[in-house]
């Protein structure tokens, strides 16, 4: 089984990849979800796709997020901003990462680091798009 997290899940583009994958359960399994501000649409993810690890923008999001959680016994980790998506760009066992966020070009992990080259020599795979670029 493939297991993959999608940076940006509620986009257009995020939503038809996990539309796609919730057509192969058997196949591939959600371990992170991130959103910028959606946290309606992240709740609704969340219940369906059951990750191991979810990111918001805010931290005040991750919080009313984290108390969701919470108060409907679900095990996702909530994490927030930069470090939640460089958290969940680098969850162990991951073999997919895909990103779809603005300003895609001054995301960390994208860079070359050590821990992100060690991942994708390891097997996993990155897929980027910035939503917001000019063609």
């Amino acid at each position: 089984m493939k297991k993959i997290t999608v940076l940006g899940s509620s986009g257009s583009i995020g939503a038809q990849v996990l539309d796609i994958v919730s057509k192969m359960k058997n196949y591939v399994r959600v371990e992170g979800l991130a959103v910028g501000s959606n946290i309606k649409l992240l709740k609704s993810q969340i219940k369906k796709f059951r990750p191991r690890a979810a990111s918001v923008g805010s931290q005040s999001d991750a919080q009313i997020l984290k108390q969701w959680c919470k108060s409907n016994s679900v095990k996702t980790s909530i994490y927030s901003g930069e470090e939640g998506l460089e958290k969940l760009a680098t969850l162990p066992d991951v073999s997919m990462v895909f990103a779809f966020i603005a300003a895609i070009t001054d995301f960390k992990p994208t860079e070359p680091t050590t821990e992100a080259k060690t991942i994708l020599t390891s097997g996993s795979v990155a897929s980027f798009s910035n939503p917001s670029s000019p063609l």
